[in-house]
């Protein structure tokens, strides 16, 4: 039957393959399966992706690029920093994403850690067959990128926008969106956060000249089906995201419970450490107050040594007085003999002469007597 024919053929496989990476947090997720059935519908032989983060969308083209035996290069440009509507992330998301690349599709996927603008010169005008817009989210920010990297565009190429139906905060990528759908043929899947398909050369393929000309039911039929296929990878993802972090608890708990048999290790050492410090304290005590008396008689002593230093003082102070008036008797003495001395000299002087008086005296009789009797 035809029926069968049509749910076991390979133009609709890529729509049920498993992506190559599950379990990691992104909005991308629901639009895995358009992923892949664009990349084998087109076979672009240049694919490049601005703003990537986990991967998730990236990692889709490539794994749909591999399977088909595509020839081309898929490139991902990308600070890995995060900015303020995504949030910032550390170098564990680049990291993980790298070797994930390098191990499965090292010979057709690169990495290239830039800002957009900055690696515009990395690719040719006319060289870009499909460009994914998913970088910060304002008007003006997607609408520079738009402006910077139409250039690079082929002549079959092709434009996604992210987040196309997101109306809050700052997010203008819906206002951006809806100018260039007057101007190009274009396609919206609205589950998701809406993505969408934007033909900008003037010979696109015919899966993208399908694919914007559809309307009416067939366009509700599209969006409906892809959502409803989507939505079972965004499932998974969260289930994969659930095990992973029931398994984080899980060594969590394991690791609280090692932690736990090491903390009442810890304690018991505490305990017997407390005992040995009550020991030590008790020993301290008796020191202290064998130190506090010998102290008290260091005290003693020392209050001994001050009275005899203060009786030594007075002592000096008596020796000095006691010098100092036998320094005056001296110099007394000294001035008493000097006058002694003096009164001896004079003494002298007057007995000479007395002796002189008297032996003029003297002489003056004997010479009276001789002369009366003369």
């Amino acid at each position: 039957m035809a029926v069968f024919e049509e749910i076991c053929s390979s133009n609709i496989a890529p729509l049920f393959r498993v992506p190559p990476r599950i379990g990691v947090d992104s909005a991308w997720w629901e639009h895995v399966p358009f992923a892949a059935l664009i990349i084998e519908q087109m076979r672009p032989d240049t694919v490049v992706e601005l703003g990537t983060h986990n991967g998730v969308s990236f990692l889709a083209f490539c794994d749909a690029m591999q399977r088909a035996n595509i020839s081309g290069r898929c490139y991902a440009i990308d600070t890995w920093g995060g900015d303020h509507q995504a949030g910032f992330y550390g170098e564990d998301v680049y990291t993980s994403l790298h070797d994930l690349v390098y191990m499965r599709y090292r010979h057709c996927a690169e990495l290239i850690r830039s800002k957009f603008e900055d690696a515009l010169k990395f690719f040719s005008d006319g060289s870009i067959d499909l460009l994914h817009i998913d970088g910060l989210h304002t008007y003006d920010a997607v609408k520079a990128d738009f402006d910077s990297w139409k250039c690079k565009l082929s002549s079959r190429g092709v434009i996604l926008f992210h987040d196309t139906n997101v109306r809050q905060g700052d997010f203008g990528v819906y206002r951006l969106w809806e100018e260039l759908r007057a101007a190009h043929p274009s396609f919206e899947f609205l589950h998701g956060h809406g993505l969408g398909v934007l033909s900008v050369g003037e010979d696109p393929s015919l899966f993208i000249k399908s694919l914007c000309s559809l309307n009416g039911s067939a366009t509700h039929v599209l969006r409906e089906r892809l959502a409803s296929i989507g939505a079972r990878w965004t499932s998974v993802g969260k289930e994969t995201h659930l095990i992973k972090k029931v398994e984080e608890l899980s060594g969590i708990n394991l690791s609280l419970a090692e932690k736990s048999t090491e903390l009442n290790r810890v304690k018991s050492a505490f305990a017997e450490q407390g005992a040995e410090l009550n020991r030590v304290n008790s020993a301290f005590a008796e020191q202290g107050a064998e130190l506090k008396q010998a102290i008290s008689i260091i005290d003693n002593k020392d209050l001994r040594i001050i009275n005899l230093q203060e009786l030594i003082e007075i002592s000096n102070n008596n020796i000095f007085e006691v010098e100092k008036s036998l320094n005056q008797s001296v110099e007394m003495l000294s001035r008493e003999k000097s006058n002694a001395a003096k009164l001896e000299i004079m003494l002298n002087e007057c007995n000479n002469n007395l002796l002189k008086h008297i032996r003029g005296n003297y002489i003056r009789k004997i010479i009276h007597s001789v002369r009366r009797y003369i």
